[in-house]
């Protein structure tokens, strides 16, 4: 993994599970000790020979194919425990393409490869392997043959952590059951099961089709896998400990599950696509339409109350998180990049563009008035809907330096975000939308890198003429200095402010 680069799966890493990642990933990366060789591959050679002499045609390549995916042939490690392979997957080409074609594939090896492991070290069963069908029978020989040798293949393989992202109510009864996935964002009652002689522990994870295929406008459900997927690493390793912002993501993910199953969109976010292609009809392009509106109304007078001076860093991460700023700004680019992919004209394309302008001219009313204020471009080519040298008029403050880090960061996002607008003449501008889903991105990943890269949001005053700045709308509490309590008042201007008793009474406490 690239140190710089702490992203994955299209989103940022939350900077609280960061210094997590980087220790897992140098003991992923550490030599193997192991020398004793596991033969669950060979139960899949079986099962084939078994279902054709019933007739069921499985190709050689399909074989070859799932025994690949069950490596390494070794015991113990992680288990990636999925339903069944898809009825659509097609096996006589290279294996790097068959990865290729398959979202969910490409979703786990990107995430092994974020974490230093290997893909072919991990090891990734069909709790079904070779059914298609999408209703199982326990009735039927084919299904509970091929469902009793992916309980073969756990004996065998005695995984020390599977990640289970499966789940079939007809099998509810079978020795299986305790391996079954549960909703989504919930704990497994105890971190160890005792499944037939073995002990090991399950973890349960959103399966990656659910926020690919399904919900790919949704990046909450990302970061669940992130959040899982570490926790099977750390399992491994016996470091893994929670911490109690994750019960929090898992329980805003549980609630946005909840809320996607009731809502009115239920239906909506699943997109129909043809021929392989991300072709999706009218209704995906209503709701696509209407997620960026809703997500940008949410958002604008949130991403205005991102202004901090001397709040700690807890109360930084305090905020953020109750806002939900850094998720929203996520979901914008997931959905931006949705919109350049899928609504290229029409009546939802013309929506989405006043969605954009909307939220782009009433952030910078808010946060710059005097901006506002600048003429719009009307060179048809050039991009900006304000001249660039408009952004050099924002006053720069003396602010601590995670709070000066966070307020760069807003102001790199102010000037990438005009930038995605081309002239075309006439005070008409047209969106790059590619170009503003980055924007978000990267707006919020940097306030996540400086949430992970500065310690705390402290400055020591040394001199009586320092000037301290208290930015309007800032998340602010009285702090204590001695157990004396320090009182900082609020602003109603948003103007610098002078420190001096602030200052006299850090130096009447010998500070």
């Amino acid at each position: 993994m690239n140190e710089n680069k702490m992203s994955v799966l299209e989103v940022p890493v939350d900077h609280r599970l960061r210094n997590i990642i980087r220790k897992l990933i140098k003991l992923n990366e550490a030599p193997s000790n192991l020398n004793s060789l596991s033969n669950h591959s060979e139960r899949l050679r079986e099962l084939s020979q078994s279902m054709r002499s019933r007739g069921r045609f499985i190709s050689e390549g399909e074989v070859e194919f799932a025994c690949y995916l069950a490596e390494p042939a070794v015991p113990g490690g992680i288990v990636v425990a999925l339903r069944q392979p898809s009825p659509s997957q097609v096996y006589d080409i290279p294996v790097d393409d068959i990865i290729k074609k398959c979202k969910t594939l490409r979703v786990l090896q990107e995430l092994a490869e974020f974490f230093s492991l290997p893909f072919d070290k991990l090891s990734i069963f069909d709790a079904f392997p070779f059914i298609t069908e999408q209703k199982h029978n326990q009735n039927d020989i084919d299904h509970s043959e091929s469902h009793t040798t992916f309980h073969e293949m756990i004996l065998e393989k005695q995984p020390r952590v599977i990640l289970s992202g499966w789940a079939s109510w007809p099998f509810r009864d079978f020795p299986t059951k305790s391996l079954q996935k549960l909703a989504i964002g919930a704990l497994f009652p105890s971190r160890t099961i005792y499944y037939h002689g073995l002990t090991l522990s399950v973890v349960n994870m959103p399966h990656p089709s659910y926020y690919v295929n399904f919900c790919p406008t949704e990046s909450c459900f990302r970061q669940l896998q992130i959040l899982e997927f570490a926790q099977a690493c750390g399992l491994v390793w016996g470091t893994w400990q929670e911490e109690a912002w994750m019960a929090d993501l898992r329980g805003r993910c549980r609630d946005r599950a909840r809320f996607l199953i009731n809502s009115k969109f239920d239906l909506s976010i699943i997109f129909i696509c043809a021929n392989g292609e991300d072709e999706c009809n009218s209704s995906d392009e209503a709701f696509i339409t209407e997620r960026l509106t809703e997500t940008l109304t949410q958002l604008e007078p949130l991403h205005d109350g991102v202004r901090y001076s001397f709040s700690s860093k807890a109360q930084i991460v305090d905020h953020l998180s109750k806002t939900n700023v850094l998720k929203l700004c996520s979901d914008a680019s997931l959905i931006l990049q949705r919109v350049d992919a899928i609504i290229k004209d029409g009546l939802k394309w013309v929506e989405c563009d006043k969605a954009s302008k909307t939220f782009i001219y009433s952030w910078y009313d808010r946060r710059w008035p005097a901006i506002r204020e600048s003429p719009e471009l009307v060179v048809a080519g050039l991009r900006g809907i304000y001249a660039h040298s408009c952004f050099d008029q924002i006053p720069i403050v003396d602010l601590p330096p995670l709070a000066q880090q966070i307020e760069s960061c807003i102001i790199n996002f102010a000037k990438k975000i005009n930038l995605t607008w081309i002239s075309y003449g006439e005070n008409g501008f047209k969106p790059d939308w590619e170009g503003q889903a980055s924007a978000f991105f990267h707006s919020a990943k940097g306030i996540e890198d400086a949430m992970d890269e500065i310690p705390d949001n402290n400055r020591v005053l040394k001199k009586h003429q320092d000037r301290l700045v208290i930015m309007e709308n800032n998340v602010q509490t009285p702090f204590r200095v001695n157990n004396q309590e320090i009182k900082v008042e609020h602003t109603v201007t948003g103007e610098d402010v002078d420190s001096d008793s602030l200052t006299e009474g850090l130096r009447k406490l010998d500070i």
